[in-house]
């Protein structure tokens, strides 16, 4: 499979503001429900190189960043090639092959094989949710660097090899599709939280994928499924048990550590053992020792751009730092008694509060405590990560999370709502100006200012960001659906693409 391609290397050559077509994710026939869909095309190995030796065109997926071959050229190189093997294969044992396949790609809930094309071994999937969408694109980065193997072809070897097929096979992604807005207004009130879920969804998600394990060395044997037993905790462990220290989070560290070469990892390791340590002087200390607040508060800092419904579980939750929440908001009550300007207790306040005025008056209050304090204050190295807590917390303050339609505003109300989340942004910028969230989001809600200002914003963070960055997968989907509603504009067809962008996160 061809290396990833970046949005620098596919744009060189051409003006931001004008979409290419080869950057267009391929649109392919809606079905009905889901959120959006992919084709994965499987090849043998012969077919790809036949490919390769009749100059077949690559284009680029841009919302996978994957480069995979046109149907065009796979048809020209199926004539060099002749007839493929692995299509005969699959004529020869259809069931069995589409029962591998679907074993191999279906993800309950989450993604769905709606139907196979006979003879191509072509592949329409389905995503259910965005946790579907993430975990394709998981399931489709290379399993470390140096080779271009990737876990979702493992996946489809391993089940192919079971009902007899013996060569290598080459995967790949093509004709990204995203559901469209018409016709869903009559939904908008059962989606009233959809912002909510959709967060969510992301977190369970990364707790999905960091209790299975990529390798085929630690998964059972023929089960390609997630798994989201408690004791598939354990089995996360299995080679990393020796260097793993103990505390709540192990079963997160110990996932984490099969990738601690990446920058992401590192970061996310750092801040659940921040997270373990805050924990742990808590207890011993019967909720007494402030040194656990700050402890806790680091850890978010390091991990960043956690919401409120995961901030409270990893807090409370029996699988996580199962700490005592009437004695810890005990101590917060106590201690901003006795200081109200505690910017420790305060940003932890803060982070557990749910979207909406009462959030963002305390994120305020936690900046102007920092301000205030000047240097001196443990926080103000992380000025740069509370200023985009309050732009989120700003814009998610709004009406529009309600109504779910950005239209339905007055006028002015969201003028003065982007400008204010902006300014907390560049406020952000201010004290670290390539921090990835900050720039991520500012792309987000520059599109309310303009999209082509947006576009060249997501081009400017995916070219910051390490492809394990949290934000990766969303800005590859915002910005191919910013450029297909760009190429609509050209041929003065209506918008029929909505942008996910009133919630920012």
């Amino acid at each position: 499979m061809s290396d990833k391609a970046t949005p620098t290397d596919l744009t060189a050559s051409k003006p931001s503001d004008q979409p290419t077509p080869a950057l267009v994710a391929e649109v392919i026939e809606r079905e009905e429900g889901g959120v959006g869909g992919v084709r994965i095309r499987i090849q043998d190995l012969g077919l790809a190189a036949a490919a390769v030796v009749g100059g077949v065109t690559v284009g680029a997926s841009y919302v996978a960043s994957q480069a995979t071959q046109s149907p065009v050229g796979i048809a020209g190189a199926g004539a060099v090639a002749g007839f493929m093997s692995l299509s005969a294969f699959y004529m020869g044992n259809t069931k069995d092959v589409d029962k591998a396949i679907r074993k191999a790609v279906k993800k309950e809930g989450h993604v769905e094989v709606h139907a196979i094309e006979e003879g191509s071994l072509l592949v329409g999937v389905k995503f259910l949710s965005m946790t579907g969408y993430w975990l394709l694109r998981k399931l489709n980065e290379r399993l470390h660097q140096g080779t271009d193997r990737t876990c979702l072809q493992l996946l489809l070897e391993d089940e192919l090899q079971r009902i007899g097929w013996t060569g290598p096979i080459q995967v790949g992604l093509e004709g990204w599709w995203f559901a469209d807005e018409q016709g869903q207004e009559e939904e908008e009130e059962e989606e009233e939280a959809v912002g909510t879920e959709q967060e969510e969804e992301r977190w369970e998600w990364t707790g999905m994928m960091e209790k299975q394990s990529v390798a085929p060395s630690v998964t059972t044997e023929g089960d390609s499924g997630l798994s989201e037993d408690a004791s598939s905790i354990a089995a996360m462990s299995i080679s990393s048990d020796g260097e793993v220290e103990e505390g709540p989070l192990k079963w997160w560290r110990a996932w984490l550590q099969k990738h601690k070469d990446l920058p992401t990892a590192q970061r996310h390791i750092k801040a659940y053992r921040s997270l373990e340590k805050g924990a742990n002087i808590l207890t011993s200390s019967s909720y007494a020792d402030l040194e656990g607040l700050k402890a806790l508060v680091q850890g978010f800092m390091q991990r960043e751009m956690v919401p409120p419904s995961f901030i409270s579980k990893i807090l409370h939750g029996q699988s996580y730092l199962n700490l005592n929440k009437a004695q810890l908001e005990q101590l917060l009550t106590s201690q901003l008694q006795d200081d109200p300007t505690d910017s420790t207790c305060l940003l932890l306040t803060a982070l557990q509060l749910p979207d909406g005025d009462s959030r963002v008056q305390t994120l305020q209050q936690v900046v102007d405590a920092i301000l205030q304090h000047g240097p001196g204050d443990w926080l103000y190295q992380h000025l740069h990560n509370i200023y985009c807590y309050l732009g989120i917390a700003i814009w998610d303050a709004i009406p529009h999370l309600k109504s779910r339609m950005i239209s339905k505003l007055s006028g002015s109300d969201l003028p003065t709502a982007v400008a204010k989340a902006l300014s907390a942004m560049a406020s952000s910028l201010m004290y670290k100006q390539d921090h990835l969230n900050t720039v991520y989001f500012t792309a987000a809600l520059s599109k309310e200012v303009s999209e082509t200002e947006a576009i060249r914003q997501l081009e400017h963070y995916l070219r910051l960001a390490p492809e394990c960055d949290t934000y990766v997968p969303d800005a590859h989907y915002r910005l191919a659906t910013l450029y297909r509603r760009q190429q609509d504009k050209q041929k003065n067809v209506p918008a029929s693409v909505g942008l996910p962008f009133d919630n920012i996160r």
